[in-house]
Protein backbone atom coordinates (compact mmCIF):
# COMPACT_ATOMS: atom_id res chain seq x y z
CA UNK A 1 0.00 0.00 0.00
CA UNK A 2 1.89 2.68 -1.27
CA UNK A 3 1.89 6.79 0.78
CA UNK A 4 -1.32 8.32 -0.93
CA UNK A 5 -3.42 5.37 -0.55
CA UNK A 6 -2.65 5.17 3.07
CA UNK A 7 -3.64 9.16 3.18
CA UNK A 8 -6.65 8.32 1.66
CA UNK A 9 -7.86 5.77 3.71
CA UNK A 10 -7.21 7.66 6.56
CA UNK A 11 -8.91 10.73 6.12
CA UNK A 12 -11.75 8.92 4.48
CA UNK A 13 -11.72 6.39 7.81
CA UNK A 14 -11.79 9.52 9.69
CA UNK A 15 -14.20 11.50 8.05
CA UNK A 16 -16.74 8.40 8.18
CA UNK A 17 -16.41 8.23 11.67
CA UNK A 18 -16.75 11.70 12.78
CA UNK A 19 -19.89 11.75 10.95
CA UNK A 20 -21.31 8.89 11.88
CA UNK A 21 -20.54 9.23 15.88
CA UNK A 22 -22.87 12.29 15.82
CA UNK A 23 -20.14 15.38 15.22
CA UNK A 24 -21.64 19.01 14.96
CA UNK A 25 -22.74 19.60 11.72
CA UNK A 26 -23.65 23.05 9.51
CA UNK A 27 -23.15 25.98 11.27
CA UNK A 28 -24.03 28.32 13.90
CA UNK A 29 -24.63 31.08 12.17
CA UNK A 30 -26.51 29.68 9.15
CA UNK A 31 -29.85 31.45 8.45
CA UNK A 32 -32.37 30.14 6.04
CA UNK A 33 -33.10 32.29 3.36
CA UNK A 34 -36.07 34.38 3.60
CA UNK A 35 -39.79 32.50 2.48
CA UNK A 36 -42.86 34.40 1.42
CA UNK A 37 -46.47 32.93 0.10
CA UNK A 38 -44.99 33.44 -3.36
CA UNK A 39 -41.53 31.66 -2.99
CA UNK A 40 -41.68 28.21 -4.96
CA UNK A 41 -39.70 24.94 -4.47
CA UNK A 42 -37.62 23.13 -6.59
CA UNK A 43 -37.14 19.40 -5.28
CA UNK A 44 -35.00 17.00 -7.08
CA UNK A 45 -33.07 13.73 -6.59
CA UNK A 46 -30.72 10.97 -8.33
CA UNK A 47 -30.56 7.72 -9.87
CA UNK A 48 -30.09 5.24 -6.44
CA UNK A 49 -26.91 3.79 -7.52
CA UNK A 50 -25.19 6.65 -7.73
CA UNK A 51 -22.65 7.59 -5.52
CA UNK A 52 -21.36 10.83 -4.10
CA UNK A 53 -19.74 12.50 -6.54
CA UNK A 54 -22.32 12.41 -9.02
CA UNK A 55 -24.63 13.38 -6.39
CA UNK A 56 -21.96 16.30 -6.23
CA UNK A 57 -22.06 16.97 -9.92
CA UNK A 58 -25.49 17.06 -10.17
CA UNK A 59 -26.25 19.87 -7.84
CA UNK A 60 -24.00 21.78 -9.80
CA UNK A 61 -26.18 20.94 -12.76
CA UNK A 62 -29.27 21.80 -10.82
CA UNK A 63 -28.38 25.42 -9.26
CA UNK A 64 -27.89 26.42 -13.08
CA UNK A 65 -31.55 25.70 -13.11
CA UNK A 66 -32.54 27.48 -9.81
CA UNK A 67 -30.55 30.91 -11.01
CA UNK A 68 -32.25 30.72 -14.47
CA UNK A 69 -35.73 30.23 -12.48
CA UNK A 70 -35.06 32.86 -10.16
CA UNK A 71 -34.78 35.84 -13.59
CA UNK A 72 -38.96 35.36 -13.05
CA UNK A 73 -40.16 33.89 -9.95
CA UNK A 74 -38.55 33.43 -6.58
CA UNK A 75 -36.83 29.86 -6.34
CA UNK A 76 -35.70 28.12 -3.73
CA UNK A 77 -33.62 25.08 -3.91
CA UNK A 78 -34.48 21.95 -1.30
CA UNK A 79 -31.44 19.88 -0.82
CA UNK A 80 -32.12 15.89 -1.21
CA UNK A 81 -31.57 14.26 2.33
CA UNK A 82 -28.62 11.48 1.38
CA UNK A 83 -29.42 8.25 1.90
CA UNK A 84 -27.17 4.94 2.02
CA UNK A 85 -24.87 4.70 -0.83
CA UNK A 86 -23.02 1.44 -2.14
CA UNK A 87 -19.52 3.16 -1.09
CA UNK A 88 -20.85 3.21 2.59
CA UNK A 89 -19.87 0.26 3.69
CA UNK A 90 -21.02 0.27 7.43
CA UNK A 91 -24.10 -1.76 7.98
CA UNK A 92 -24.51 -0.98 11.66
CA UNK A 93 -25.09 2.82 11.41
CA UNK A 94 -29.06 4.41 9.99
CA UNK A 95 -27.72 6.11 6.86
CA UNK A 96 -30.99 7.74 5.48
CA UNK A 97 -32.49 11.48 6.14
CA UNK A 98 -29.09 13.07 6.55
CA UNK A 99 -28.90 16.63 5.80
CA UNK A 100 -26.69 18.14 3.35
CA UNK A 101 -24.67 19.88 6.44
CA UNK A 102 -23.92 16.84 8.03
CA UNK A 103 -21.51 17.43 4.63
CA UNK A 104 -20.99 21.03 2.88
CA UNK A 105 -20.83 24.10 4.50
CA UNK A 106 -24.72 25.28 3.75
CA UNK A 107 -24.04 29.02 4.55
CA UNK A 108 -21.29 28.88 1.89
CA UNK A 109 -23.63 27.43 -0.67
CA UNK A 110 -26.60 30.09 -0.27
CA UNK A 111 -23.49 32.26 -1.05
CA UNK A 112 -24.71 30.97 -4.61
CA UNK A 113 -28.42 30.20 -4.69
CA UNK A 114 -30.49 30.13 -1.99
CA UNK A 115 -30.70 26.59 -0.48
CA UNK A 116 -32.61 24.82 2.64
CA UNK A 117 -32.79 21.37 3.50
CA UNK A 118 -36.18 18.97 3.02
CA UNK A 119 -36.62 19.00 6.66
CA UNK A 120 -37.30 22.87 6.45
CA UNK A 121 -39.17 22.89 3.33
CA UNK A 122 -41.48 20.07 5.35
CA UNK A 123 -42.00 22.64 7.84
CA UNK A 124 -42.79 25.37 5.51
CA UNK A 125 -45.67 23.06 3.98
CA UNK A 126 -46.70 21.07 6.83
CA UNK A 127 -47.38 17.18 7.51
CA UNK A 128 -48.52 15.53 5.77
CA UNK A 129 -46.51 17.45 2.79
CA UNK A 130 -47.64 16.90 -0.34
CA UNK A 131 -45.33 18.16 -2.99
CA UNK A 132 -47.54 19.42 -6.03
CA UNK A 133 -46.00 17.94 -9.03
CA UNK A 134 -43.38 15.25 -10.09
CA UNK A 135 -41.68 15.61 -13.42
CA UNK A 136 -40.35 12.24 -13.63
CA UNK A 137 -37.19 13.13 -16.19
CA UNK A 138 -36.01 10.17 -18.61
CA UNK A 139 -33.91 10.06 -21.51
CA UNK A 140 -35.60 9.62 -25.08
CA UNK A 141 -36.69 6.14 -26.26
CA UNK A 142 -33.96 4.99 -28.36
CA UNK A 143 -31.38 7.40 -27.59
CA UNK A 144 -29.46 10.24 -29.29
CA UNK A 145 -29.92 8.79 -33.07
CA UNK A 146 -31.15 12.03 -35.19
CA UNK A 147 -27.46 12.71 -36.17
CA UNK A 148 -28.03 16.56 -35.27
CA UNK A 149 -28.07 17.83 -31.25
CA UNK A 150 -31.61 19.63 -30.46
CA UNK A 151 -32.67 20.10 -26.63
CA UNK A 152 -35.68 19.45 -26.51
CA UNK A 153 -38.30 18.20 -23.88
CA UNK A 154 -42.05 15.91 -24.18
CA UNK A 155 -44.51 14.79 -22.24
CA UNK A 156 -44.64 10.83 -22.87
CA UNK A 157 -45.00 7.72 -21.32
CA UNK A 158 -43.04 6.17 -18.94
CA UNK A 159 -39.86 4.27 -20.31
CA UNK A 160 -39.94 1.54 -17.66
CA UNK A 161 -42.79 0.48 -14.94
CA UNK A 162 -43.55 4.09 -12.58
CA UNK A 163 -41.63 4.39 -9.05
CA UNK A 164 -44.59 6.18 -7.72
CA UNK A 165 -48.07 4.90 -7.74
CA UNK A 166 -51.66 6.80 -6.85
CA UNK A 167 -52.72 5.47 -3.47
CA UNK A 168 -56.44 4.99 -3.30
CA UNK A 169 -56.40 8.57 -2.50
CA UNK A 170 -55.19 9.89 -5.37
CA UNK A 171 -51.83 10.84 -4.23
CA UNK A 172 -48.68 9.53 -5.70
CA UNK A 173 -46.47 7.18 -3.32
CA UNK A 174 -43.27 6.26 -3.86
CA UNK A 175 -39.34 7.46 -2.75
CA UNK A 176 -39.14 10.46 -0.59
CA UNK A 177 -36.25 10.80 0.67
CA UNK A 178 -37.35 7.79 3.10
CA UNK A 179 -40.12 10.42 4.91
CA UNK A 180 -43.17 7.93 4.25
CA UNK A 181 -45.64 10.99 5.24
CA UNK A 182 -44.45 13.04 1.94
CA UNK A 183 -46.84 12.11 -1.43
CA UNK A 184 -47.01 14.26 -4.40
CA UNK A 185 -50.35 15.47 -6.23
CA UNK A 186 -49.45 15.07 -9.87
CA UNK A 187 -47.17 13.28 -11.74
CA UNK A 188 -45.57 13.08 -15.74
CA UNK A 189 -43.15 11.53 -17.17
CA UNK A 190 -40.97 13.83 -19.08
CA UNK A 191 -38.44 12.71 -21.93
CA UNK A 192 -35.74 15.40 -21.49
CA UNK A 193 -32.66 16.06 -23.75
CA UNK A 194 -30.81 19.47 -22.93
CA UNK A 195 -28.80 21.45 -20.37
CA UNK A 196 -30.45 22.06 -16.97
CA UNK A 197 -31.41 25.81 -17.69
CA UNK A 198 -33.18 24.70 -20.35
CA UNK A 199 -35.91 22.80 -18.53
CA UNK A 200 -36.56 26.33 -16.95
CA UNK A 201 -40.26 26.58 -19.02
CA UNK A 202 -41.48 23.18 -17.91
CA UNK A 203 -41.20 24.67 -14.56
CA UNK A 204 -42.04 28.29 -15.09
CA UNK A 205 -45.04 30.51 -14.74
CA UNK A 206 -47.11 27.33 -13.35
CA UNK A 207 -49.93 27.30 -10.83
CA UNK A 208 -48.19 24.54 -8.58
CA UNK A 209 -45.77 26.31 -5.87
CA UNK A 210 -43.13 22.78 -5.53
CA UNK A 211 -42.07 20.35 -8.09
CA UNK A 212 -39.37 17.36 -7.64
CA UNK A 213 -37.18 16.03 -10.49
CA UNK A 214 -36.35 12.90 -9.74
CA UNK A 215 -33.62 11.47 -11.89
CA UNK A 216 -31.26 14.97 -12.07
CA UNK A 217 -28.71 13.45 -13.88
CA UNK A 218 -30.60 13.85 -16.72
CA UNK A 219 -30.09 17.32 -16.86
CA UNK A 220 -26.65 18.15 -18.55
CA UNK A 221 -24.50 21.27 -17.41
CA UNK A 222 -24.53 24.49 -18.84
CA UNK A 223 -21.32 25.19 -19.10
CA UNK A 224 -18.88 22.63 -18.04
CA UNK A 225 -15.72 23.85 -16.77
CA UNK A 226 -16.61 27.85 -17.43
CA UNK A 227 -16.92 30.44 -14.20
CA UNK A 228 -20.50 29.65 -13.80
CA UNK A 229 -19.28 25.81 -12.95
CA UNK A 230 -16.45 26.90 -10.94
CA UNK A 231 -18.63 28.89 -9.01
CA UNK A 232 -21.07 26.63 -7.94
CA UNK A 233 -18.38 24.23 -7.23
CA UNK A 234 -16.21 26.81 -5.35
CA UNK A 235 -19.80 27.17 -3.14
CA UNK A 236 -19.36 23.78 -2.13
CA UNK A 237 -17.34 24.00 1.04
CA UNK A 238 -17.53 20.91 3.35
CA UNK A 239 -18.75 21.21 6.62
CA UNK A 240 -16.60 23.20 9.27
CA UNK A 241 -16.63 19.92 11.43
CA UNK A 242 -15.45 17.92 8.56
CA UNK A 243 -12.48 20.21 7.51
CA UNK A 244 -11.14 19.97 11.27
CA UNK A 245 -11.28 16.51 10.81
CA UNK A 246 -8.61 17.00 7.64
CA UNK A 247 -7.05 19.73 8.97
CA UNK A 248 -6.14 17.57 12.14
CA UNK A 249 -4.82 14.48 9.68
CA UNK A 250 -2.87 16.58 7.50
CA UNK A 251 -0.59 18.47 10.57
CA UNK A 252 -0.60 14.49 12.90
CA UNK A 253 0.26 12.30 10.01
CA UNK A 254 1.73 15.27 6.89
CA UNK A 255 3.28 18.22 9.08
CA UNK A 256 1.24 20.22 7.24
CA UNK A 257 -1.29 23.27 8.10
CA UNK A 258 -2.93 26.27 6.16
CA UNK A 259 -0.37 28.74 7.52
CA UNK A 260 2.84 26.89 6.66
CA UNK A 261 1.30 25.63 2.82
CA UNK A 262 -0.37 28.89 1.88
CA UNK A 263 -3.65 27.70 1.75
CA UNK A 264 -5.82 29.47 3.94
CA UNK A 265 -9.29 29.81 2.99
CA UNK A 266 -11.32 33.16 3.26
CA UNK A 267 -14.72 32.26 5.04
CA UNK A 268 -16.24 33.76 2.04
CA UNK A 269 -14.88 31.75 -1.00
CA UNK A 270 -16.43 35.07 -3.35
CA UNK A 271 -13.04 36.96 -2.09
CA UNK A 272 -10.52 34.42 -2.42
CA UNK A 273 -7.83 35.36 -4.65
CA UNK A 274 -5.12 33.52 -5.76
CA UNK A 275 -2.55 33.47 -8.23
CA UNK A 276 -0.99 29.47 -9.35
CA UNK A 277 1.82 29.31 -7.30
CA UNK A 278 0.98 30.48 -4.44
CA UNK A 279 0.36 27.48 -2.07
CA UNK A 280 2.86 25.31 -1.47
CA UNK A 281 2.41 21.38 -1.51
CA UNK A 282 1.60 18.81 -3.54
CA UNK A 283 1.77 15.05 -3.75
CA UNK A 284 5.80 15.30 -3.74
CA UNK A 285 6.09 17.58 -0.79
CA UNK A 286 3.43 15.70 0.68
CA UNK A 287 6.10 12.57 0.40
CA UNK A 288 8.58 14.25 2.17
CA UNK A 289 6.55 15.52 5.21
CA UNK A 290 4.60 12.74 5.67
CA UNK A 291 5.46 10.81 8.83
CA UNK A 292 4.87 7.41 10.10
CA UNK A 293 1.40 5.89 8.43
CA UNK A 294 -1.77 5.59 10.73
Amino acid sequence: MNLITVIAFCAVFSVHLSVLNGEPSGSDDYIPPPISETTKFLLYDVNPGEGFNLRRDVYVRIVELIKTLREKEDWILVLPPWSRLYHWQSPVHDQIKLPWSMFFDLISLNRYVPVIEFEHFVKVVGEPTVIDQIYYLQYYKGGFTSGGWVEKFDFTECNEPARYVQDPNGQYRGWFYGYDTVSAANFSCVSYQGVASFAAPLLQDKPFRSVMLPRGESLLHNHFGQYSYWAARRSMRFAKHLRLVGDEFRRKYLNSTDEEDRTVLLDDWREMKRQHGDALGGTAKARERASEPC
